[in-house]
């Protein structure tokens, strides 16, 4: 045993002394390298300290060490990577003395500043050059001797490209600045000189084959003419009496292909090799003959208890396909830089959520010009500020001015009304869904269930005899015209069910915020989508009457229209409206005999209740249609709507006469139907 032990000690002895010289190896340089930081040094000074530090532990050898290792183990482009990590190492430390060689660092500052640049770095093995194809365009494509080159766009204006004067300083401007000193771009003759040069480049490159392509609807390139007298043999060929197999690139150009060669051996082939892909596989060839798709995916799309917004729900309404193409697929039209309708919409529903809800909080009085027109003015400017400098662009500043005036008249318009009406705003831009209250729950019949979320503009509520009613309502920027038999399709739906989610909420903080007592619930009062669309500006011109234009003035702040439904209750009717001249409702009530004026009682619901319920069964057949794959191109299409009309995937679906067979046409629903007794 104490044999044993010594040897032990022995081997420990030897052990640390073999680590001792290592660690002397190491500390030695490393010592001295942070020596640099005793005083406060430069980038440059660091820089060269940890140079040195490199190269006292001879790691650039020990590099060259390891990659003939990898080279003996056959890594090849292991090898050639650890070569490189050297260089990059001393690149990294040029390029932090070129950039900032003077500066003053800490070894913390110096340790992220060196991390960057390290991670700016690429290190990989460079292209053999064999079997690849480059692309590019001629200016800055260099190549030569390429076994083929195609050269595309030979039509005059593209290649060569069309030279464009400057519309400021023309060529001879130009000439003169230059000898001056003051170099700008080419002018139009050096531009269509270097065009030459490129084109020659391009067409020289060839070694075995060159192709030129261009559009047979516009002007051959003169150069295409020129290059072609130099060859013996030209070969023009029409790239539309090719064979469809000339097209075949991918899988989806596979699959076209082999449904227009019909049954055939290859077309076999190629169902067998494309129903082993996913991305194709969903989709069986019969479907996309007959213009009907269906999802048959071995992953559900949908959860069984699915989360929808308004616009998908509409949107699978109006077509399915259109609905898979834009929420499954994920397709999208190309971006605009302009300012859509979309923009306008949010800076008015902005302005207005902003300017009533300070307006309420800070209990302006109505009659109050000065203060009013103060908020106005403030809210504006701040609701403004979203679109940037208008003072740079004029069309943006015409907008926006023109929205001014808009605004200011729906923001009149809705001072007048809190003013006159018995309901007053409880919320604005309250959530439905997540962090906001809980969205209606609607069971499916395989025991899953559907919630829809969305944001309500604005909640206003009234107590009348001990009850809460309710209204909600949504600005537009357009002109909003509602219809029932619309909502009976399981369209414009949105605002009833953010309507059915707050008078069917079990949300405490929400029914004592509304001074609902307990015991009671909240009573659907209406829904109101408020247009702040207008007729054309008042022309004010010099030497106008001044009380015609007050009159005209004061006529477009009550020109404002509202569409929606509202209860069948008078005396709620007149809470919104006191006068029932449809100033703040869609309902006109004539002085004369009571009745209802100017059709106005299809505006008028008889129960809100049974409304929801229906609603909510077309909303369980939409969701059931979307869970069973069903991606039919059945447009919707009535009277005043086509779902084909503006639909951005037609040339998805190119199924026009399709569509126009299996379209499905919405019908009139009689007044007499309003029991809900009648069929979807």
């Amino acid at each position: 045993l104490g044999s044993s032990v010594g040897i032990r000690k022995a081997k420990d002895r030897e052990e640390l002394i073999e680590l001792n010289k290592y660690r002397e190896q190491l500390a030695t340089p490393l010592t001295a390298f942070f020596e640099i930081f005793d005083k406060k040094p430069s980038l440059r000074e660091v820089s060269y300290a940890l140079y040195k530090f490199l190269c006292d532990i001879e790691l650039r050898e020990k590099l060259e060490i390891r990659a003939a290792e990898l080279r003996d183990n056959r890594m090849v482009a292991e090898a050639d990577e650890t070569v490189q990590l050297w260089n990059c190492l001393v690149d990294s430390l040029d390029s932090l003395v070129t950039v900032a060689g003077d500066t003053s660092v800490d070894a913390r500052s110096y340790m992220k500043l060196f991390t960057t640049v390290i991670e700016m770095s690429d290190i990989g093995k460079i292209p053999s050059g064999i079997d690849e194809v480059l692309i590019g365009e001629a200016h800055s494509l260099k190549i030569s001797d390429a076994k083929y080159v195609y050269v595309m766009g030979m039509n005059e204006g593209v290649f060569p490209k069309k030279a464009q004067e400057d519309i400021i300083l023309g060529d001879r401007d130009r000439r003169e600045l230059r000898n001056i000193g003051i170099e700008l771009s080419p002018e139009s003759r050096e531009s269509s000189r270097d065009e030459m040069l490129y084109f020659y480049l391009a067409g020289s490159s060839a070694r075995q084959k060159l192709t030129f392509t261009y559009n047979i609807r516009h002007n051959v390139s003169a150069f295409l003419s020129s290059a072609c007298s130099l060859f013996n043999e030209v070969e023009e060929v029409d790239v539309s009496s090719l064979d469809s197999s000339f097209f075949v690139w991918s899988d989806l150009s596979a699959l076209e292909y082999s449904l227009k060669i019909g049954d055939s051996e290859l077309s076999k082939k190629i169902a067998d090799y494309l129903e082993k892909r996913d991305n194709i596989g969903y989709f069986n060839k019969k479907d996309l003959v007959d213009g009907e798709y269906r999802y048959t995916g071995d992953t559900p799309i949908f959860d069984k208890n699915m989360r929808l917004s308004q616009s998908r729900l509409e949107s699978y309404v109006l077509c399915p396909l259109g609905y898979y193409c834009k929420y499954v697929l994920r397709l999208e039209e190309e971006a605009s830089a302009e300012a859509t309708s979309a923009d306008v919409g949010n800076f008015v529903h902005s302005f207005l959520e902003n300017f009533v809800k300070r307006f309420v909080s800070e209990q302006i009085d109505p009659c109050d010009e000065e203060k009013r027109e103060l908020l106005f003015d403030e809210i504006f400017s701040e609701t403004a500020r979203s679109f940037g400098d208008t003072s740079a662009d004029p069309k943006n500043a015409a907008l926006v001015e023109r929205i001014r005036g808009n605004v200011h008249i729906a923001a009149e318009n809705l001072v007048k009304e809190f003013s006159e009406s018995k309901f007053a705003p409880a919320f604005f831009e309250l959530k439905i869904g997540k962090g906001g209250i809980s969205p209606v729950s609607i069971p499916t019949s395989d025991m899953g269930t559907v919630e829809l979320s969305g944001i309500i503009d604005r909640v206003d509520t009234c107590e009348i005899d001990g009850k809460v009613y309710v209204r909600v309502v949504d600005y537009k920027t357009g002109s909003k015209t509602f219809s029932k038999e619309d909502v009976y399709h399981g369209l414009n739906t949105q605002m009833l069910l953010y309507l059915q989610s707050v008078c069917k909420t079990e949300d405490k903080w929400l029914l004592d915020k509304m001074g609902v007592k307990e015991g009671t619930a909240p009573i659907p009062a209406a829904v109101i989508y408020l247009s702040t669309k207008l007729p054309s500006p008042v022309d004010i011109a010099p030497g106008s009457d001044e009380e015609k234009v007050s009159k005209k003035l004061e006529s477009q702040k009550n020109s404002l229209k509202r569409a929606g439904l509202v209860c069948d209750d008078r005396q709620v009717m007149s809470a919104m409206d006191p006068d029932l001249t449809g100033k703040y409702s869609p309902i006109k009530i004539k002085k004369k005999d009571g009745s209802y004026a100017y059709n106005t009682e299809r505006f008028v619901e008889p129960s809100f209740d049974n409304l929801f319920d229906r609603i909510n069964s077309k909303i369980i057949d939409v969701a059931e249609g979307m869970k069973s794959g069903n991606a039919n191109a059945e447009p919707l299409k009535t009277d005043t709507r086509d779902a084909c009309e503006y639909c951005p995937f037609y040339s998805v679906c190119r199924r026009k006469s399709y569509c126009e067979e299996h379209s499905t046409v919405l019908h009139a629903v009689n007044d007499d139907e309003n029991n809900y007794g009648g069929n979807d």
